[in-house]
């Protein structure tokens, strides 16, 4: 409905294998109109891969932005092919090139997208994010921090191996904090959020607990504040299997996976352009999106349940129209359960 507005934030993206590769696609055939007229993608989008072949029908994406290692691929081996791109210095160095490509063109926000369970995506996905928190993360308040020492007329070495600074947590704390402000006010610090989709359960018990493993090294990274992870957005391709199986009479793609790769970007992008439309009656602009994504940590949530206007008409039409959407508009994955614990219960 809004997809040919100007989004409220123009985030890069990169698809890493070939599902993440095809989920990417979606979103290049995004545009907009620019002040001066001219035709303009709503986000750079690129394509990471460890073969060739399965850049068929990326046909949305610029062929400059196709990157690939030329190998034969990785199979459904995500520990080895991990251990292969780390130890070898011409595979890290492309993964790392494509994360200075990403960073280069986002103002704001990176998201890398996988599918879990295959090699190449599952490997690379986790090696990016870790090569953004070391290059685009950590060194960048490091460089910050140095610079704020050392106007103070401190030696940036001699400071941080003094016990009364650098065991200190208070005194770490408020010059990491300062750190960040300045690089951020300088433009060098931007938020990175991840879309990851969950194998099937026909993909086999070896790959489940492959992608176990992978998510858990993934959630820890997404739970430390420090390491600027806006959102992950799961995606179950179980339930979008179901789901296109029960009503595929009704729907217009070919396989399940079409289906769901139209399903995330069309939602994610209609709710950053809907954000960004102007006028009085807009209760949820762009600055509250922004927040919203950019201002937070954890799982990301988004969904979609249509209503007409006499529906949410009123306070009370609006929220019975919101937990509705809660209950029932969640197409991406299974409803998330909250689980509070008390007094050693759940």
């Amino acid at each position: 409905m809004f997809e040919n507005e100007k989004p409220s934030i123009r985030f890069s993206m990169v698809g890493f294998g070939q599902a993440g590769s095809r989920i990417a696609n979606e979103f290049a055939k995004f545009n907009y109109k620019g002040e001066n007229g001219t035709i303009t993608n709503s986000y750079p989008v690129f394509a990471f891969n460890s073969t060739e072949r399965d850049f068929g029908g990326l046909d949305n994406i610029p062929k400059a932005n196709l990157v690939s290692l030329n190998l034969d691929g990785f199979g459904k081996e995500p520990t080895k092919a991990y251990q292969k791109l780390k130890s070898t210095p011409e595979y890290y160095n492309s993964v790392e090139e494509m994360v200075d490509k990403a960073y280069k063109a986002a103002d704001e926000l990176i998201i890398f997208n996988a599918g879990l369970g295959g090699g190449t995506g599952t490997s690379t996905v986790l090696l990016a994010t870790q090569i953004f928190i070391k290059k685009y993360v950590q060194e960048v308040i490091e460089k910050y921090t140095k610079q704020l020492i050392e106007a103070n007329g401190f030696d940036y070495e001699d400071f941080m191996t003094d016990p009364n600074y650098a065991n200190n947590p208070e005194v770490m704390n408020s010059l990491y904090s300062r750190a960040e402000a300045a690089a951020e006010n300088a433009g060098e610090l931007k938020k990175l959020g991840l879309i990851l989709a969950y194998p099937k359960r026909t993909d086999g018990p070896g790959v489940l607990k492959e992608v176990n493993r992978f998510i858990e090294m993934i959630w820890k990274l997404v739970l430390s504040s420090q390491n600027r992870i806006a959102f992950m957005l799961p995606v179950d391709n179980q339930k979008a299997s179901d789901d296109y199986a029960e009503h595929k009479s009704d729907l217009k793609f070919e396989t399940y996976r079409d289906y769901i790769n139209h399903t995330i970007a069309a939602q994610l992008h209609e709710l950053n352009c809907a954000t960004n439309i102007g006028g009085s009656d807009v209760t949820f602009d762009a600055q509250d999106f922004r927040k919203c994504i950019l201002e937070h940590q954890g799982t990301l949530v988004i969904g979609k349940n249509v209503k007409s206007v006499s529906e949410v008409n009123g306070s009370n039409g609006l929220y019975k129209s919101l937990t509705d959407a809660w209950i029932s508009g969640h197409n991406l994955h299974d409803k998330i359960e909250w689980e509070v614990e008390q007094n050693g219960k759940t």
